[in-house]
């Protein structure tokens, strides 16, 4: 295989050289990944693995484009009933577009190994924040990313289709400010390999900060555990803390597990909902989060409350995304109101201090003299 230097343009011959070996350019010096050929795209860079898939940055030559490649590992056990999710994941996210989701654009087999892509996005995702070494957030700009997220969601929770792992990794804004959704295939392929399996592995499938209480409870949720995602995301991005907290992993994601109340009755302390799969909200010492307001006083109120009702430890006391929505677009359209008069005010009042000044006297404004 021949490699083309980034740097100088010069051309070299890889044959022989381990796929990702590191080399240096003979005639720069610049550091070059040997890349791996996988029918029609190019492996450029190893991302890491999660679950069973080996994850690559890549170029795909038919399609003259980036993409990000997840690769299916043909040695492990299970790998038919693996595959069979894998490929029906692959074929519904294939239909699932909207401008702020990441869409399977690619799926197929090469020599035996199964493998999906999605667009390689340029940017950032959420997760570069640092609340400890970065200035909070501006706000505005906060609500409008999850505005974004949530009109997103809101298209494939309509056709009830949850990420199951809403997080700062998985939030992405591009070089053009364009926010997206990504590793909606990952996720729910992770999630329902763990469903069949019934099993939970918080080291490969979650984001302990943001795992909802009935996912942690019950390894299930539904897209109402997108919702209690969605909530500890905007909360974590406007305040710089998590909304659950712990010395290790395990004490984060079990903090959100709430203590059963003693009972005086023999009342059945699970609810009545089986879809929820959660004891009864009355049954249980639940302590929410610390309200926004307390962490960073200016912000709104009612967004405050409803980003703590999205937090709800029962499913069904969770607003739809929907209804976020909603939210989202009124609390903003009050804003720029808000915005609008304060803007008018400020040039009436201007208008009315503007006044002549009389002649002036040696060079000096008789405005100035007693």
């Amino acid at each position: 295989m021949e490699i083309i230097c980034s740097k100088c343009a010069k051309t070299l011959d890889a044959d022989g050289v381990e796929a990702f070996t590191q080399c240096e350019c003979s005639e720069c010096g610049a550091l070059l990944i040997v890349p791996k050929k996988f029918g029609d795209l190019i492996l450029q860079n190893s991302l890491g693995r999660k679950s069973c898939f080996d994850i690559y940055e890549g170029f795909d030559l038919s399609r003259n484009m980036a993409e990000t490649v997840f690769v299916m590992d043909n040695t492990i056990p299970e790998y038919d009933a693996l595959l069979r999710i894998a490929r029906e994941e692959a074929a519904l996210l294939s239909a699932l577009k909207q401008t702020n989701i990441s869409p399977i654009i690619n799926t197929g087999e090469v020599d035996g190994v199964f493998f999906a892509s999605e667009p390689f996005m340029d940017g950032y995702s959420m997760s570069s924040y640092n609340s400890d070494s970065h200035s909070p957030l501006e706000i505005e700009n906060v609500i409008e990313i999850m505005k974004s997220a949530a009109m997103g969601l809101a298209t494939a929770h309509h056709r009830d289709i949850p990420h199951h792992d809403i997080s700062p990794e998985n939030i992405h804004v591009d070089a053009r400010g364009n926010v997206r959704i990504k590793n909606y295939f990952l996720s729910r392929f992770i999630y329902k390999q763990e469903e069949k399996q019934n099993t939970l592995n918080i080291h490969s499938s979650v984001s302990p900060y943001f795992i909802s209480p009935e996912k942690t409870e019950t390894a299930v949720e539904d897209k109402r555990g997108d919702v209690f995602s969605y909530g500890a995301l905007f909360y974590f991005l406007l305040t710089g803390k998590y909304p659950f907290n712990g010395r290790n992993e395990l004490e984060i994601i079990y903090s959100r597990i709430k203590k059963i109340k003693v009972r005086k009755d023999s009342e059945d302390i699970y609810s009545e909902d089986a879809s929820t799969n959660l004891m009864n909200p009355d049954a249980v010492e639940y302590a929410p989060p610390h309200p926004l307001g307390k962490l960073r006083p200016e912000i709104n109120e009612e967004l405050s409350a409803m980003i703590m009702k999205a937090l709800s430890y029962y499913p069904p006391s969770r607003p739809t995304v929907t209804h976020i929505l909603d939210f989202i677009n009124q609390y903003q359209a009050e804003q720029d109101k808000e915005k609008n008069f304060v803007s008018i005010q400020r040039k009436m009042i201007l208008a009315k201090t503007v006044v002549a000044l009389p002649p002036k006297k040696n060079g000096i404004s008789a405005l100035f003299k007693h």
